[in-house]
């Protein structure tokens, strides 16, 4: 963009960020906490509203088990690359109420800043990014991209019964890039783009020693579970952070490329940040001091 269709799609924002804030208020009243299976359809309901009412068609898609999730295109061009919008319409349940200052579901202004459960994780990301695209299709006539939305209903509990979905309809997450929620900015106000992205994995131990439990002054004598447990958490990695597992690191790239390494040596992010931030020490070798080749060593799997 030219500085002159900067100027006019900010301006463009501006003019619409109440239709903004609206909306995404609108959009947070929905209770949609799936850790309760709470309002599934009314989410469903509210996000394809929502991106119709922005300009993108959006259609409901089953997921057997699910919630639905919706998609919604926006096709400039089909011989442009397409970037998928990956969001999410369930939030984390509201407890402890005590805590809240605001009714979780009745979103509230307050110095500026808008409070309401999932105004920010994720149903801020879906609004905000339906305002962007808006904006820029409204002033400069098109899209230098073309787009899909994705945004599920179940990503707060792990999104239990997306993955058999996208294995049957591979061509519903079908991209040429993708962008993630999460992003968020430092401390000086400025956006955060990150190079990656990482998931969870999750998984249950269970030990027994003996027949019958018996009292913990024994542990000298009878092997102790808990002990057992402590020692094979031990084995999962090294005093340095690196994974033991077998395989693990098969396939990942052990350093960057010279075009990610060009990125990272204009980064300016400062760990100490996040030291003072955190109140902690950053103990993974490779990240507790600044500059371009300790980044690049902390991007190491």
């Amino acid at each position: 963009m030219t500085s002159g269709e900067r100027d006019a799609v900010f301006a463009y924002v501006d003019k619409r960020f109440d239709d903004f804030v609206a909306d995404l208020s609108a959009y947070a009243r929905v209770p949609t906490i799936s850790a309760q299976t709470q309002a599934f359809d009314e989410g469903a309901v509210a996000t394809t509203y929502l991106l119709s009412r922005w300009g993108v068609p959006s259609r409901r898609l089953r997921v057997p088990g699910g919630p639905d999730l919706v998609v919604g295109d926006v096709v400039q061009d089909p011989s442009l690359p397409t970037i998928a919008l990956y969001n999410h319409y369930d939030v984390q349940p509201v407890d402890p109420l005590n805590e809240w200052e605001s009714e979780p579901f009745a979103p509230q202004v307050r110095n500026g800043a808008l409070y309401g459960r999932g105004v920010a994780d994720t149903k801020g990301n879906t609004v905000a990014q339906c305002l962007a695209q808006a904006a820029i299709r409204e002033t400069l006539g098109r899209l230098p991209v073309n787009l899909r939305f994705v945004v599920e209903g179940e990503e707060e509990m792990g999104s239990p019964h997306l993955l058999p979905f996208a294995d049957a309809h591979p061509e519903v997450f079908r991209a040429d890039a993708a962008t993630i929620e999460g992003n968020d900015h430092n401390e000086r106000g400025l956006p955060l783009f990150y190079m990656g992205s990482k998931g969870i994995l999750s998984v249950e131990l269970e030990v027994r020693t003996a027949a019958v439990d018996q009292h913990s002054s024994y542990a000298a004598v009878i092997p102790n579970a808990a002990w057992r447990l402590t020692q094979a958490l031990s084995t999962l990695r090294d005093e340095r952070g690196r994974i033991l597992i077998r395989g693990f690191y098969d396939g990942a790239h052990n350093k960057p490329t010279r075009e990610e390494r060009a990125y990272l040596g204009k980064n300016r992010w400062d760990p100490k940040e996040w030291e003072r931030g955190y109140g902690t020490k950053l103990l993974v070798k490779g990240s507790t001091e600044s500059g371009p080749a300790t980044r690049a060593r902390a991007t190491r799997p």
